[in-house]
């Protein structure tokens, strides 16, 4: 499989922050509901800092694919932070 790929990288980019919300949210529900739990982050404002915290394994993944010379990972890494951005920038709005 060729690695040098912008959905490669964007699958990365979106994937691993996802999957280390989902944990980071586990952790801080303390055995909550769902609901629950999403209105907590929202009320305490952290929200947006638990998903700008998510989102700092994309650079240690972008730094892994800008030194293994691998650029179309590195663009599509960048892109799937985009996404979160758009993501954070959406929930501010309604959410906040």
């Amino acid at each position: 499989m060729n690695r040098d790929q912008l959905k490669f990288g964007m699958a990365l980019g979106i994937l691993l922050p996802s999957i280390l919300f989902t944990l980071i949210f586990l952790a801080m529900s303390g055995g909550a509901q769902l609901p629950e739990a999403w209105d907590a982050m929202v009320k305490e404002k952290i929200l947006m800092k638990v998903i700008a915290l998510c989102c700092v394994i994309n650079l240690v993944l972008f730094y892994y694919f800008l030194n293994r010379s691998l650029y179309e990972s590195t663009r599509g890494v960048i892109v799937g932070t985009l996404v979160y951005g758009v993501i954070g920038a959406i929930l501010i709005f309604f959410a906040g």
